[in-house]
């Protein structure tokens, strides 16, 4: 596999789903931020592009030494995709939201006189978890059951009618990838300040369990679910 700058991010963590560890390390967003070219990615974040690739041929070459090559989701059906997302992906933002939510407040009212940042975290951790619940109900009462529906009959007025909610997902996407943005932000990059107790440092752990997952769900959806969808029409 050979890799071009010209190819956007989220079709290379399509075609080898391991490099997102790569891309989550330099901190390029590989989910809402898949459709770009990496070319831009790399200048955005000021990295040498020829030192980048280098470092992505030598992770695939060595994913292939160790046959990791994971799942590729793009030859995959529509059910197996959103079994993934669902069964994978929704459970653990079900099982883990409100885990971290207990969390975060314990750490903003310990910690929040002598941090004032704990205060914006607490707010936009809780304005993701409203927006992720009331996105993952919509997906798997509405958008899903539309999807599988198409892949069912193949009917062109089954297919439009899972298109037509696309652009509204993308949007809610974005709107938590932004969230993930801030939080990193505010956060320092979750660095951990000289007083962190232990549930602070857990804390930090978890938040960034939560953006590495959303990463890869989102990504699933925008770079390889709602291509194939809108390709069909």
């Amino acid at each position: 596999m050979n890799f071009q700058v010209d190819q956007t991010v989220g079709e290379i963590v399509a075609a080898f789903p391991a490099s997102a560890q790569l891309f989550q390390r330099h901190g390029i967003d590989f989910c809402c931020g898949g459709h770009r070219p990496l070319k831009d990615a790399l200048a955005q974040k000021g990295l040498a592009a020829e030192a980048f690739l280098a470092e992505l041929q030598a992770a695939h070459a060595a994913a292939q030494a160790r046959q990791e090559r994971g799942t590729d989701w793009r030859t995959a059906s529509y059910a197996e995709i959103i079994d993934q997302i669902v069964g994978v992906h929704h459970q653990y933002l079900k099982s883990e939201l409100p885990v971290i939510s207990g969390y975060v407040t314990k750490i903003y009212y310990v910690h929040g006189q002598n941090h004032a940042e704990l205060a914006a975290l607490h707010r936009q951790f809780h304005q993701l978890k409203l927006e992720l619940e009331q996105h993952l109900h919509d997906e798997e009462a509405r958008v899903f059951p539309l999807v599988l529906a198409y892949a069912q009959s193949g009917s062109r007025a089954d297919l439009e009618a899972a298109v037509a909610c696309l652009d509204e997902l993308e949007q809610e996407h974005q709107g938590a990838g932004d969230l993930l943005l801030a939080m990193r932000e505010t956060t320092g990059g979750y660095a951990l300040p000289a007083d962190a107790c232990t549930t602070y440092a857990l804390t930090f752990q978890k938040l960034q369990e939560l953006e590495a997952d959303m990463f890869q769900h989102v990504h699933l959806e925008n770079n390889v679910l709602f291509p194939r969808l809108r390709a069909a029409r």
